[in-house]
């Protein structure tokens, strides 16, 4: 077998991994904190044990886990990384093999990175271990790694808890005298197959009609076209595979948007996914008028059969009340509840999002004696709250979830005033009453505050999904302040309306980020105007039974030109939108004058934990701070965008891992891993970046989609893109490097630890020329000074960078 060399940064890529193995953690433990109860599962999760029990590792070879061993591929991942998502609480185990060369015997320092417990051994000898998994940030467990000269067979057994998002990542670095070592892997003549097959997938080269590889692939080896699907019911028909054995060049078919090549060697397969971002545009529907619209899109909602959650189950509440709304009801309806009602009373996960919409059928529409007396067993024995009895893994605390539980326990202790809640340990009566509270405490904390999870493209729906209840259900103060929430929520989104799509920084986010046009959200913008993009989701199927009044005075706002900031939870928000750009960033650290911060009370042992203060502090824990500042550990927070057009934008961001197919949160283009200082100026924006020894990704990269574009020009440390009237440019102190990874001639990475940022948006309306514009970029001639984290450019901008220490960020 060729010998592999380490990568870049010293990162041994290439393993045989068996698993991950997933089991039922038997566990008794209860907290009436759930991320103190979760700390504590991960201190007994992993049992140690002194020797590694696979004597032969070899690809297909079953291992002592139960799991074939396989060879791990993930283009550009420096990880072994089996990131998941586990609605319910799971023990994860994998084990991970490797050999290493060494000219001469030697002690080598490296780190093995983890969020998870490990063991290592080397030549049947432990080397180094950690007992604890975390949450974040990661671990980073130094070592020194003694080898033998020649063949050293290094093997890691890794154990994690999987609960929610769970980072199953492990990463080996060798610190020094690296030219001293090579990597071979187990099974070395059936390894080499799968080493040849993973080069073809690296030389992979996308344009919008032409895939190219190196040379071709000698196995079977297909294009799969991912027509991507809302409904659970519609897997089968998702994929659609193409043969292209023994082809090194074939036609796109025109339009398609991702897609995937998948080799197979044996029962074996590798697959790398690509995406076409030119090809993603924004979806527009004709109507005559507004009240077409939302019947189309309760139509649109009512057709799907059911939900995707996860690789293997569905929700379908949603769909129901929409078949409900236009009188398409179905004839298995009721076993699409039972299924529903199986989520909720296992306490999956997001159930609770499941369970706030049945409130509103349960209001609206009768059961029979079966879900009548199924409904009241499962309700009567839910956990409304993480300090009501029980073992689960649910999500308590984020402003959406926090809020649908809240709605959801007021509403069935409605339903069963005196009937005994079981893990409640009250009366219906007691419940409603204790909800009341919450829910007001809630309401009167976003009036005052603003949302943590501001203008979120994913989440922002499913609140609103659940203010609905309120404004439909109750009476008085909750009602109205309902609806004074809902009003909010909707002004902000059409202040960040740009050419019809919501481009704005984000509490929370996802790989959405990508494509405003086709973030959920955008459905609210589009019931507001029917002009503006659409895109599906099911969370609005509320409205059709809704009494809740749009504010459509607010489709002037949408088209008005805005330079203002905002405060928001504890972030600071600035616009800048003119006719043909829009320049919006979270400020890191803030600069406005006289700065407010919320206190978190997660660690006061004296804060009244059914509180919201006390929920809004677990979930800055969990969740990621809304306090942005330079140098703290960032989650799913989107900090800056310069959009030209509804489909068209940039930003910065520094990754949470070194691929974009990795499952972590933050992502690759989503949220970022250590928070960049930020400072806006109108339409200029300075970023500077130092990403600490701490963190094993040393780079920060630029979305930048050129096919976008009109034209893009190189010129003089300067990236100059053009669409129609609209312009912008960026400067980075480093090298901005083109990458390809499942994006082609979108991504510019900046190998620096050390980075700082300065573009600029303008129009053709403000500088005449395309070629004005550029003269005056030049002219601003920033200047980044390292030692002292100073940014300079001409006409008075100018920022620092001064690193914080946020506690919070360490769970």
């Amino acid at each position: 077998m060729k010998a592999i060399k380490l990568n870049e940064a010293g990162f041994v890529t290439s393993f045989l991994v068996s698993g991950p193995k997933e089991s039922v953690l038997e566990c008794d433990a209860s907290d009436n904190n759930q991320l103190r109860q979760e700390s504590n599962l991960r201190s007994i999760v992993a049992d140690s044990r002194y020797e590694f029990a696979d004597s032969e590792i070899a690809i297909g070879k079953i291992s002592s886990l139960n799991k074939p061993w396989e060879y791990y591929y993930s283009h550009g991942n420096w990880f072994v990384d089996k990131s998941s998502f586990y609605p319910m609480i799971r023990k994860v185990e994998m084990l991970a093999a490797v050999n290493i060369f060494a000219k001469e015997s030697m002690k080598v320092k490296a780190v093995v990175w983890t969020y998870g417990a490990y063991e290592l051994w080397i030549n049947g000898k432990k080397q180094g271990e950690n007992k604890k998994p975390v949450y974040k940030p990661i671990n980073k467990n130094e070592l020194v790694l003694s080898l033998n000269k020649g063949c050293n067979e290094l093997r890691i057994r890794f154990q994690n808890l999987g609960v929610r998002d769970t980072r199953n990542i492990l990463g080996l670095q060798i610190l020094e005298k690296t030219s001293y070592l090579e990597i071979k892997l187990p099974d070395e003549r059936k390894a080499e197959k799968f080493r040849q097959l993973e080069e073809i997938l690296n030389s992979c080269c996308l344009t919008k009609s032409k895939l190219k590889f190196k040379r071709a692939f000698e196995g079977k080896m297909v294009v799969r076209y991912d027509h991507k699907t809302d409904d659970y019911f519609s897997q089968s028909t998702r994929y659609e595979d193409i043969d292209i054995t023994g082809k090194t060049e074939i036609d796109i078919r025109a339009g398609e948007q991702y897609l995937s090549v998948i080799g197979w060697i044996d029962d074996f397969y590798l697959q790398r996914k690509l995406e076409i971002a030119d090809n993603v545009h924004p979806r527009y529907v004709d109507y005559e008028g507004n009240e077409e619209s939302t019947d189309y899109i309760y139509h649109e909602i009512s057709q799907v059969k059911a939900m995707i959650r996860g690789s293997s189950d569905r929700f379908v509440m949603y769909n129901i009340l929409a078949r409900h709304a236009v009188g398409n009801v179905s004839e298995d309806e009721e076993a699409e509840i039972l299924n529903d009602l199986m989520h909720i009373e296992n306490r999956r996960d997001c159930s609770d999002f499941i369970l706030c919409a049945y409130m509103r059928y349960l209001r609206l529409y009768p059961l029979n004696d079966r879900l009548e007396k199924r409904t009241k067993e499962v309700l009567l024995n839910y956990r409304y709250w993480m300090n009501q009895d029980g073992f689960d893994g649910m999500c308590f605390w984020s402003e959406n979830h926090s809020l649908l539980f809240y709605i959801s326990a007021l509403m069935a202790g409605q339903r069963y005033p005196m009937d005994w809640f079981i893990r409640a340990k009250k009366t219906g009566k007691e419940l409603e009453h204790e909800a009341y509270h919450k829910v007001n405490q809630w309401l009167d904390d976003i009036l005052k505050q603003g949302f943590e999870e501001f203008q979120s493209g994913g989440y922002l729906p499913i609140t609103f999904s659940g203010l609905l209840n309120l404004v439909d259900f109750e009476k008085g103060e909750l009602s109205d302040k309902a609806a004074k929430v809902l009003d909010k929520m909707l002004e902000m989104l059409s202040l960040h309306s740009f050419k019809g799509s919501v481009i704005s920084p984000q509490g929370r986010v996802y790989r959405e980020v990508l494509y405003p046009c086709n973030q959920s959200v955008q459905v609210l913008l589009h019931m507001l105007d029917s002009s503006k993009p659409y895109y599906f989701s099911e969370w609005v199927s509320m409205m059709a039974t809704s009494s809740y009044l749009l504010p459509y005075r607010l489709k002037d706002w949408m088209e008005k030109e805005a330079d203002c900031e905002y405060t928001t939870g504890n972030a600071f928000i600035k616009v800048y939108k003119k006719k043909d750009y829009i320049v919006t960033s979270v400020q890191s650290e803030r600069q406005d004058a006289n700065p407010h911060y919320w206190e978190n009370i997660s660690n006061n042992q004296d804060a009244d934990i059914n509180s919201y203060q006390y929920c809004k502090s677990i979930n800055e824990c969990f969740h990621g701070t809304s306090r942005f500042e330079p140098g703290v550990y960032g989650y799913q927070q989107h900090m800056n965008y310069i959009g030209i057009d509804n489909d068209t934008v940039m930003f910065i961001n520094h990754p949470g891992g070194t691929c974009d197919a990795t499952s972590m949160r933050p992502g690759y283009w989503f949220g970022n891993g250590i928070m960049p200082a930020i400072r806006q100026d109108k339409n200029r924006l300075g970023i500077i970046y130092d990403i600490t020894e701490d963190c094993p990704i040393p780079f920060t990269h630029i979305y930048f989609p050129c096919n976008k574009f009109d034209k893009v020009i190189d010129k003089a440390g300067w990236k100059f893109g053009k669409k129609g009237n609209s312009y912008v440019a960026i400067w980075c102190s480093g090298q901005m490097e083109a990458y390809q990874d499942q994006l082609f001639d979108c991504e510019f990475r900046v190998m620096d630890r050390q980075a700082a940022y300065f573009c600029i948006a303008g129009s053709q309306d403000e500088y005449k020329s395309f070629d004005n514009f550029r003269k005056f970029v030049e002219m601003q001639k920033p200047e980044f000074h390292s030692k002292e984290r100073i940014l300079y450019c001409a006409n008075n901008f100018s920022m620092i960078y001064i690193r914080h220490f946020n506690q919070t960020q360490f769970i």
